[in-house]
């Protein structure tokens, strides 16, 4: 019997497609946020926000885990194919009905008049994504991140980012977003379904319409609360504070989420159908967990370092000076990325293993959280909002954590040695960066100059401080953990790199 190839060999092939595409769209988005905050309003933004907080919560019920059970499958057979097609365009029929019957309701429950036919111009949305959902699904079940990285990047460079910013420049307001994120998933679908073709047969078979709802079930259980830990703050917001501070909000948590999710989706895309190739493994699972949770904290902590302290000059220079209101909940919300990033390690390997129960009613619980923090905090403006969130996001980083070092079986010692080398590194960084920036602020007077400076020089700075020094910036885990990164990347071989050594 042949041995199985080590862990490493499933990742190294899928990782670089997926930072790849991911880096793309994190390009392009930052290009795209800066062009349309200047010819956008905080009340145009905050109007398309909250119908992404109804188009994603339909979302949930539109897929209801039918992708996720594709992939999770040890075996899938064509009959699973076939009824999971079926399944999805059926879902997407009932969220397509419901929405445009329900918009002029919801419209009504937010005091947003323009809600109603935002609202129903996002079914569209729902049915391609019904209709091409099993075709992107086996193309991450086969790791095809080549072929999902060219389809990401060219919808949102020429839908979102091109269009977009066309219709706003035009005078479109808050409709060019909507045309926007239209065209982006039209184009997607159309990459998609010419990449991965599959039977569109209908097929309702008892027993796999079961399998299929008893997995999809508790897979939409713990989206949906993790639906509400991502979404109850802007909720409350726009409830609370209205619809301009809800505009102002979704900015300062865009500028801060969109490193830590591009990061999170290249780690999310390609572990979950890795991790559940090992499912049964528990050895190989475990080590692959925590190796994965000290690599992703070495890279996040100086992202939220370097985020904390650019705070103010990242938001005036993306944004322009009318949204300096974001700048102090920024700030708040930057330290939150880390623990975004451990839960996106942490949730596709429980969904890999199969637990789908034990993770929803956790994510019910910080759901629940969120929300009435976000709702105390509210007294207190969009800092209370992000204070409120801040405790929110550690809980759900912690149950998550908790979880999945129960499925590998790993204890607490041996997850604060493979975390200690990211903390250790994230209170270089902040040293080097706030430095770096004060001297900065002595000889620049625009935020670009002084933004542009001190990233920049901070960047280089320590790259070779980790680079000559690596047992003093790293310490000894951390070198295991990169050693095992460099290995799994190749990077000796593909770009001449030394692997770094004490």
């Amino acid at each position: 019997m042949t041995s199985k190839p080590p862990l490493r060999s499933l990742v190294l092939a899928s990782f670089g497609w997926a930072a790849a595409g991911s880096g793309g769209q994190f390009l392009f988005q930052l290009f795209a946020l800066a062009i349309l905050a200047r010819f956008l309003s905080p009340a145009e933004f905050g109007v398309v926000s909250a119908a992404i907080i109804i188009a994603q919560l339909s979302q949930i019920f539109n897929e209801f885990g039918i992708g996720a059970a594709i992939v999770q499958r040890e075996q899938l057979l064509d009959i699973d194919i076939r009824v999971g097609f079926t399944l999805s365009c059926l879902f997407g029929g009932i969220v397509i009905l419901a929405l445009w019957t329900s918009s002029s309701t919801i419209s009504v429950l937010l005091g947003i008049p323009e809600l109603t036919w935002v609202i129903r111009s996002y079914t569209f949305v729902f049915a391609l994504k019904s209709f091409s959902a099993v075709a992107e699904s086996l193309m991450h079940r086969e790791m095809e991140f080549r072929l999902l990285a060219r389809a990401d990047t060219i919808s949102f460079a020429l839908g979102y980012a091109g269009l977009g910013i066309f219709c706003a420049f035009i005078g479109l307001s808050y409709w060019a977003l909507v045309v926007a994120h239209l065209s982006q998933s039209a184009i997607k679908t159309g990459l998609i379904l010419s990449c991965r073709s599959h039977s569109k047969a209908i097929s309702l078979d008892m027993a796999t319409v079961k399998s299929f709802l008893h997995f999809g079930l508790g897979q939409s259980l713990a989206r949906l609360g993790s639906f509400v830990a991502n979404q109850g703050d802007s909720f409350v917001v726009a409830k609370v504070l209205g619809v301009e501070r809800l505009g102002e909000y979704g900015r300062a948590n865009q500028l801060v989420v969109i490193p830590g999710n591009q990061l999170g989706a290249v780690f999310d895309k390609v572990l979950f159908p890795t991790f559940s190739t090992v499912q049964t493994e528990k050895d190989r699972f475990g080590l692959a967990y925590y190796r994965s949770l000290g690599i992703i904290t070495m890279l996040g902590m100086p992202i939220v370092a370097v985020l904390y302290v650019v705070a103010e000059d990242l938001a005036l220079v993306m944004l322009g000076q009318q949204w300096s209101n974001v700048v102090e909940p920024m700030e708040i919300l930057s330290l939150s990325l880390i623990f975004r990033l451990v839960h996106k390690i942490s949730d596709p390997t429980a969904r890999a293993a199969g637990a789908i129960y034990e993770r929803a009613w956790r994510q019910g619980l910080v759901a629940v959280t969120m929300v009435l923090g976000a709702y105390a905090g509210s007294e207190f403006g969009l800092i209370g909002v992000a204070c409120g969130v801040l405790f929110a996001t550690v809980l759900n980083a912690f149950l998550m954590v908790q979880l999945c070092s129960k499925i590998a079986g790993e204890d607490f010692n041996s997850l604060m040695m493979v975390l200690s080398p990211g903390f250790r590194l994230g209170i270089f960084t902040y040293i080097l960066v706030l430095g770096v920036q004060y001297f900065s602020r002595l000889i620049f007077e625009s935020h670009l100059g002084v933004l542009a400076v001190t990233v920049t020089t901070a960047t280089i700075a320590l790259g070779t401080l980790i680079y000559l020094f690596p047992k003093v910036s790293l310490g000894r885990i951390g070198l295991d953990l990169m050693g095992y990164a460099w290995t799994v990347l190749n990077l000796e071989k593909r770009f001449g790199l030394r692997n770094l050594t004490i």
